[in-house]
């Protein structure tokens, strides 16, 4: 079962195939890139729910350098999570943090650290696009324009199927449970 993509850069080709085989045998779809541009291009091109930073990866520039310049172009994109992981150093993290990482994760880790973050960092990431989704659904129903509800929208526990009406304060969809079921009325 696809739980999510994943992004990977890291220097350590041995814990990046570990982490990389780790995720994917959890049903993690993983790519892994060669330094912080190809990342970039990646990213782009199949828009990740997560990215993975390896702080011991040197090439070109610093990893934290690397972290914000792509936390720049995440705002352009679809904004996935950003983890970074790090030797354990405070000074370390606190700068991954400042440069954008939404997580840090220590090296030594633990195999059910990495899985537990990386869920949640994507179940956080679903949720807010879901969110985003959903506003850009209503402001194009309340401008009288028909938004675009293929394959449905999240917007909380449901997920928006269709536009029935809309009058001048609101709009009415047809939306069904988030986890199948029956139609709300």
């Amino acid at each position: 079962m696809f739980k999510g993509r994943v992004m990977f850069l890291g220097g350590d080709e041995f814990l990046a195939d570990l982490t990389s085989t780790i995720l994917e045998k959890r049903g993690y779809e993983v790519d892994l890139a060669d330094d912080f541009g190809d990342l970039a291009r990646r990213i782009e091109a199949a828009r990740p729910q997560l990215v993975v930073v390896d702080q011991v990866q040197g090439r070109g520039e610093s990893p934290a350098a690397g972290c914000r310049r792509l936390r720049e172009t995440f705002t352009k994109l679809r904004d996935p999570s950003a983890d970074a992981r790090s030797r354990g150093n405070e000074a370390t993290i606190l700068e991954f943090m400042d440069a954008g990482a939404d997580e840090c994760l220590a090296i030594p880790y633990k195999t059910t650290e990495l899985l537990a973050k990386a869920a949640l960092m994507i179940r956080k990431n679903c949720r807010e696009e879901g969110r985003r989704q959903a506003r850009r659904a209503i402001e194009k129903a309340m401008a009288g324009k028909q938004p675009d509800l293929a394959g449905g929208v999240p917007f909380g526990p449901y997920l928006l199927q269709e536009m029935l009406g809309r009058g001048s304060m609101g709009a009415v969809f047809r939306a069904t449970p988030a986890g199948g079921g029956s139609p709300s009325p």
